[in-house]
């Protein structure tokens, strides 16, 4: 939801958490968002985090929104990620595929800082349905019976009876004795051959870029986190949900029924719905603004400023959920 974010503004609310960038970069952004707002044609573009890198090279990424259209119960975006390196020249990441996106979620560990790095995901194919011979199924037309030639069928049985006296003659002369030891040898060695043929036809690799793995990561922290106060979004005549102008502010601002997922369908999805302990709230002392940190996605806060009635979130990590949330509740 970094769209409705004021720039560098949630990076001023929420630098005593820990959010912060060097000066040089932080600079740089008020400047260079602005001029990709522009040059994009976007309605809204705002900071939305920072992925830290293996090698140090983090990513700075910003998410823009053109529209929000409501149809029935759900809603659809449309939405431009950006990332940069330096907080000066933004490139466009692009949207994925259902199909993608879920091969991004199965890749562990910390991204490398290498926007051209790939990663190899093994995907898993279904069985191939056995194959049947054509001389095993017999055409039957108007419950007809299929003609057999018995003449022929008497034939083949001699051929067949006098090919098998034969070969056990041959046998006889030729004996030749086999160690039990070859013999287990061999069938280890068809059974090695077979299980990695196997392997290779149920298994093949894909690659996944890095930029890709950016694209899926601002999806799923949208979807879990994505946190916008109830009442700062109205929707028009045209069904677009926008931002309220006159939005009085939240009466009890330090409840979590006070906020709702935007991505989940806003005010069906509230926050108070989540699991108890995922979310974590902190009232400022002086200005008694609200953070809320998502405990499913370290990195990730949301502040609401009880003066301006500013809001706007970020997230700062390393681009893993917290699988082990279940066992810290």
């Amino acid at each position: 939801m970094a769209f409705h974010n004021d720039r560098v503004l949630a990076l001023d609310a929420l630098a005593s958490s820990g959010f912060i960038v060097p000066w040089e970069q932080r600079a740089a952004l008020h400047f260079s968002l602005g001029i990709k707002k522009d040059e994009a044609g976007l309605i809204s573009l705002g900071l939305w985090g920072r992925v830290f890198t293996h090698t140090g090279k983090d990513y700075l990424l910003a998410q823009g929104c053109n529209a929000i259209q409501r149809s029935g119960n759900t809603l659809s975006f449309d939405l431009k990620c950006y990332y940069s390196q330096d907080g000066a020249k933004w490139l466009d990441l692009q949207p994925l595929t259902d199909e993608n996106y879920e091969l991004c979620k199965s890749i562990e560990g910390c991204f490398r800082g290498d926007p051209s790095h790939v990663y190899p995901v093994i995907v898993k194919l279904p069985p191939e349905p056995p194959k049947i011979a054509g001389n095993e199924e017999v055409e039957r037309r108007d419950g007809e019976q299929p003609k057999v030639d018995l003449e022929d069928e008497e034939a083949e049985g001699n051929k067949k009876i006098q090919e098998e006296e034969e070969e056990e003659e041959a046998e006889q002369k030729d004996e030749v004795k086999i160690r039990e030891n070859d013999e287990e040898d061999e069938d280890e060695g068809e059974g090695e051959q077979g299980e990695a043929a196997l392997k290779e036809e149920l298994t093949k690799t894909v690659e996944i870029g890095e930029l890709d793995r950016l694209s899926a990561l601002i999806r799923a922290v949208d979807h879990d986190c994505g946190v916008v106060p109830f009442g700062a979004l109205i929707l028009d005549a045209k069904k677009q949900l926008l931002k309220n102008s006159l939005f009085p502010g939240l009466r009890f601002p330090e409840k979590l029924d006070s906020y709702g997922h935007l991505f989940q369908g806003y005010q069906e999805a509230s926050l108070l719905k989540d699991i108890t302990g995922s979310w974590s709230i902190q009232v400022q002392p002086i200005s008694n603004d609200i953070v809320l940190q998502s405990l499913w996605w370290p990195g990730y806060a949301f502040y609401y400023s009880n003066s301006t009635k500013n809001y706007g979130g970020l997230y700062f990590g390393m681009g893993e959920k917290n699988i082990d949330f279940a066992f810290m509740i």
